[in-house]
């Protein structure tokens, strides 16, 4: 292959490689209630208040390299929207992003006997509750898709602040109400506009190395 054909070929290889980049976003979905003590923008919710969450986050970059087998694991964020009944949909801010993780442990951790699902925050707390079992199973070294079940609050490692976009006093998650609370991990979904740009130039790629080919001979050596 001369230097032509490698110069066409690389970008494409490039564009492959980062589809396949996608693979390693994946995204937390949590369900319950906050308790009446914790606030949204300094103001207690005064009741128990349901929400549900979504967080991405990127598996390639483990806090605990996988080679160390341990039964607990924290990976970053690369996105979070809250949404919390009667208030909206909010979004975690890049400082929230850098703070937080998406925390693993299983009932081997400490000797619990449960699963352990949720955010940990670099300065303090977590929002963590634990769960009895998972379907199917689930290697916190190596996460993949899976439904937790039998979720309670014994362990959630509260309080724990969260900075939103639009609030300046953010969430201060500092209890949980009675509410079953729910968790599953799913493959991140790409955007659909970012799936077709990436297909786009890829295509422009391939055509524009076809018609290099077809123009020079030499290029087809």
């Amino acid at each position: 292959m001369n230097i032509l054909r490698r110069t066409l070929v690389l970008p494409v290889l490039a564009l492959g490689l980062a589809a396949s980049a996608q693979a390693t976003l994946l995204t937390l979905n949590m369900s319950g209630s906050f308790g009446p003590t914790s606030t949204l923008d300094a103001i207690a919710f005064g009741a128990e208040t349901p929400f549900t969450l979504q967080a991405e986050f990127d598996t390639s970059a483990p806090a605990i390299p996988p080679g160390f087998g341990m039964p607990i694991n924290r990976y970053p964020l690369t996105g979070l929207d809250i949404t919390i009944q009667g208030y909206g949909t909010y979004v975690g801010t890049p400082a929230a992003l850098s703070d937080l993780m998406a925390a693993f442990a299983d009932p081997n951790f400490a000797a619990n006997g449960f699963y352990i699902v949720g955010l940990t925050s670099s300065s303090d707390g977590g929002l963590t509750p634990d769960f009895a079992s998972v379907t199917p199973v689930f290697n916190v070294n190596a996460p993949g898709p899976a439904v937790f079940s039998g979720g309670t609050a014994q362990l959630a490692a509260l309080p724990i602040a969260i900075e939103l976009d639009g609030l300046a006093g953010g969430l201060v998650i500092n209890d949980l109400g009675g509410q079953a609370l729910t968790a599953s991990v799913v493959a991140a979904s790409v955007p659909e506009g970012g799936q077709m740009a990436m297909t786009c130039l890829g295509l422009l790629g391939l055509g524009a190395m076809v018609r290099w080919q077809q123009r020079c001979p030499s290029a087809r050596a």
